[in-house]
């Protein structure tokens, strides 16, 4: 496996999201290159456990007790 922070995890995921929309697209030139791009792309996110990451988020925020934070907004953890 892959190790990549969550950033950059972040970062290969909005780059799948611009490779998907461009594929969806009727218009777009060279979609073989296109196509290309986005599966190693997604090789790359697949290998870094990128599915994976949130379940392990959860997982852990479950055993520190702390699972209820996770659907709340930054904005009211600092109010709160």
């Amino acid at each position: 496996m892959i190790y990549f922070n969550v950033s950059e995890l972040n970062q290969l995921q909005q780059q799948l999201r611009h490779y998907e929309s461009q594929l969806s697209n009727p218009n777009t030139s060279d979609l073989e290159a296109t196509l290309n791009t986005y599966g190693s792309l997604l090789d790359q996110f697949e290998k870094a456990g990128g599915y994976e990451t949130e379940a392990n988020i959860r997982r852990v925020a479950a055993g520190l007790g702390i699972a209820d934070l996770l659907e709340k907004n930054l904005v009211d953890l600092k109010r709160g």
